[in-house]
């Protein structure tokens, strides 16, 4: 089917309003373009490529919105003019595609262009930031310098004199701190206030530790003379203590020797006593037991004697009884002597006669 027959069997004939010599004209001019371009693509006029761009895109946007307007019938109609449109597009795709390859080769060229450009900013934001944070480092050491500094006078004042001589030298500091020059001027200015507020502070608190030093020795010496006083009336008092104590302690002695002196008498005494009865005890005793000795002696005695007695008298007994017969025996004879007794025959009696009472 022919395009022909294709717009016969429209209900109404389509055509795309399209102005030949403007179109004739956008090609003219896309040539010149072509035949103009530069070796050296940052020399291209981009805006006149843009603006002759543009003016193909009318063309385009115009057949799109006609081609809208024939298709909101049926969809076979529409699908005709989809075709009709794509056919009268070509001839003018063609012709913006060139300049999209030129505006894209353009837009390539500064995007490249714009990356190293980028780089170089980024090293160059990077470097500036380096150096930024370097005088800020600086600035924050100068602004630090009274933390870091001891609390000590001579350090104090080094860190004054070195703080001063920051800024003599213009051309130094201008090129060391630059821009932030007025903000390393009143860091320093603040450090400086504080040390010198600190330094203050150490003189005002040696003179007051001097003050208190005077006040302190005189205290001092004004404790001691009164320690000393005091030390004085209380020897004083100890040695009258101790004089009494010693006074008490004699009298207590004195009187302990006298107690001890009565006791030592009483005890003699009683011992002298004790001694007495004790020995008149003993003498009764040795006396008891002396008569009890006695009594057993005599007892003793006794007894021998009894018992003696009792022999002799026994031995008498016996010998009566065996001089019976010899007395017998003397009568016998006597009588036989009629009288005449001789001195022997008497003495023989006797003696018989003794032996019978046993002597």
């Amino acid at each position: 089917m022919t395009n022909q027959n294709l717009v016969t069997l429209a209900p109404k004939p389509i055509h795309y309003t399209i102005n030949s010599s403007e179109l004739a004209a956008a090609k003219i001019a896309q040539e010149a373009i072509l035949s103009s371009m530069p070796n050296d693509i940052e020399k291209l006029d981009i805006e006149a490529v843009k603006t002759e761009k543009r003016k193909v895109v009318k063309f385009r946007t115009s057949i799109e919105k006609e081609r809208k307007e024939y298709k909101s019938g049926a969809l076979a109609y529409g699908e005709l003019i989809d075709t009709l449109a794509k056919e009268a597009q070509t001839p003018v795709n063609d012709l913006e595609s060139v300049y999209d390859k030129i505006i894209a080769d353009y837009d390539a060229h500064f995007i490249k262009l714009a990356v190293i450009a980028s780089e170089k900013e980024e090293k160059r934001i990077y470097d500036e930031m380096q150096r930024i944070d370097k005088i800020q480092e600086q600035i924050r050491q100068i602004k630090t310098t009274p933390d870091i500094t001891p609390h000590a006078f001579i350090a104090t004042e080094v860190s004054i004199k070195n703080l001063n001589k920051l800024f003599t030298n213009e051309t130094t500091y201008i090129f060391d701190f630059q821009e932030f020059i007025d903000e390393a001027k009143a860091a320093q200015l603040y450090a400086l206030q504080i040390l010198n507020r600190r330094l203050e502070g150490m003189i005002e608190a040696e003179r007051q530790y001097k003050i208190n030093e005077e006040n302190r020795l005189k205290f001092e010496a004004e404790k001691a003379a009164f320690a000393a006083e005091q030390k004085a009336a209380q020897d004083k008092m100890n040695a009258e203590r101790e004089l009494i104590q010693k006074a008490k302690f004699e009298a207590e002695r004195e009187e302990h020797k006298r107690l001890q002196k009565i006791e030592d008498a009483q005890r003699a005494e009683r011992q002298v006593k004790e001694d007495a009865e004790r020995a008149e005890q003993k003498k009764l005793e040795d006396e008891k037991r002396e008569k009890e000795k006695e009594e057993l002696h005599r007892q003793h005695l006794q007894i021998v004697a009894d018992r003696e007695a009792r022999e002799k008298a026994q031995a008498a007994e016996d010998r009566m009884r065996n001089a019976a017969p010899m007395l017998l025996d003397l009568l016998e004879r006597v009588v036989l002597c009629d009288g005449y007794i001789t001195v022997n025959f008497m003495c023989e009696i006797k003696e018989e006669i003794k032996l019978a009472k046993g002597e």
